[in-house]
């Protein structure tokens, strides 16, 4: 997965589609974001560089409640798969 503008786009519209609201918010956030899991709500640091925002959007993914399948399209599903096989990658690196 490429880090770019698009794919942060597409991780926000699936998100969104999830009926999460995101919001860009300066903040003393100690890991660059912040979930309000109840009320469905992901705060982003506004001065995180994109490759920042589509790493802590990852992290966000393995978090929060499963992904609904038919809330999203075949496209969506594939590219969520290459997100966590990134993160699957990440992790055996680290």
């Amino acid at each position: 997965m490429r880090y770019s503008k698009s794919n942060l786009t597409r991780i926000e519209t699936i998100l969104k589609k999830e009926g999460y609201s995101i919001r860009y918010e300066r903040g003393n956030f100690q890991s660059g974001f912040c979930i309000l899991k109840e009320k469905k709500v992901i705060v982003i640091n506004k001065f995180l560089e994109v490759k920042q925002k589509i790493d802590h959007f990852s992290l966000i993914l393995n978090q929060i409640d499963p992904i609904n399948p038919e809330l999203q399209d075949d496209k969506d599903l594939e590219f969520l798969k290459s997100i966590a096989n990134q993160q699957i990658d990440l992790k055996l690196v680290a």
